[in-house]
């Protein structure tokens, strides 16, 4: 009977594992699709080909403004300091870094919560270049990722 228990308790562990690797293996792909949705592939690729007639001399600092902060998702996404909240919904935070369209280093937080609405919540990236509407959006973003945030990763 105490062997019973002992390969029951390392099977457990086992399946615990195995969990613990599908729900990373989740959590990044739910990830970089988030990333994807909000970071367009247009707009920064179009800008790069036409940077040098539109803008002159101050190209490379305009183009970094507007796509500096945006993920270039085609590339590898990193995902680091992952911590997993058991609760009545498993949620995970942590950390997505990658490529900006630039080709400059760009990162992100994130919440993780598989919920009927959203299941992940990006921290905004403040735009660089910003006029009121934008400003009003990333504030808006902002707000819904502090209540996930302070809901899920505690």
């Amino acid at each position: 009977m105490r062997y019973f228990w002992i390969a029951l308790s390392v099977l457990i562990a086992g399946c615990n594992g195995v969990n613990d690797k599908k729900l990373k293996e989740d959590v990044s792909s739910a990830v970089v699709e988030k990333i994807a949705v909000f970071n367009g592939r247009e707009p920064c690729a179009e800008l790069m080909q036409k940077k040098d007639q539109a803008f002159g001399a101050q190209a490379n600092k305009v183009v970094m403004k507007i796509c500096g902060g945006i993920f270039d998702w085609e590339k590898p996404v990193t995902l680091s300091d992952l911590k997993v909240y058991p609760g009545e919904t498993v949620s995970v935070c942590g950390i997505a870094s990658g490529t900006s369209r630039t080709g400059s280093k760009v990162g992100t937080r994130f919440v993780y919560h598989p919920t009927k609405v959203s299941k992940v919540n990006l921290k905004p990236i403040y735009p660089l270049i910003a006029n009121e509407k934008m400003l009003s959006a990333f504030y808006g973003l902002n707000e819904i990722y502090i209540d996930a945030e302070s809901k899920y990763c505690k």
